[in-house]
């Protein structure tokens, strides 16, 4: 029998490799444990084993669909595996689950902008910035957007918000002098 809080008291202090090893024998003996394959699919991820952390995840979703948790770390498997359509609809499952998951849009929108997706990279830091209006990182999604697409004008705006709720932050700063000198303005 699976000693589940072993397990779990590795986890917590990060011995992943044992904890792998007792998930393993106990995923051979109960292969549909959902406890087991979240801890499994959690271990893998700390490991950096990527395909096996999705197939866990896989089935735990597969057996408990309302789990926004183990979809996100599904969705951030297929983003490590480069798949970024699967990685799409899985964050996109998550914020229908929790929609005010923060991490979720925060993820989806990096996603949405290596699939040059602009409008939805948009739309989805748009909803975000709503939800967290003291947040600058989707202020800065959003001018990263309109930055990607070329259109400097329209990212000056966004990338000024983030800057005023985080004024240190190089990565806005860098922004918004490419705008600047892309537009002429200063």
């Amino acid at each position: 029998m699976t000693d589940i809080n072993r397990i779990n008291e590795l986890v917590g202090n990060k011995e992943f490799e044992e904890a792998r090893v007792l998930i393993t024998v106990g995923l051979d003996e109960s292969p549909n444990d959902v406890e087991l394959l979240k801890l499994g699919g959690l271990t893998d991820v700390n490991l950096n084993l990527w395909d096996e952390a999705r197939q866990k995840f896989e089935s735990v979703v597969k057996f408990t669909p309302e789990d926004a948790t183990s979809w996100f770390y599904l969705a951030g498997c297929y983003d490590k595996l480069g798949d970024l359509i699967s990685a799409k609809n899985a964050y996109i499952t998550v914020l229908q689950l929790r929609p005010e998951y923060m991490e979720a849009y925060q993820s989806l929108c990096v996603t949405l902008l290596k699939l040059n997706d602009i409008e939805e990279t948009i739309k989805y830091a748009t909803k975000a910035s709503e939800i967290d209006k003291e947040a600058y990182i989707y202020d800065f999604i959003i001018g990263t957007a309109y930055m990607k697409n070329k259109d400097y004008e329209k990212a000056l705006e966004p990338l000024l918000h983030a800057s005023e709720k985080a004024p240190e932050n190089l990565g806005t700063l860098n922004s918004l002098g490419t705008c600047y000198m892309a537009t002429g303005k200063s």
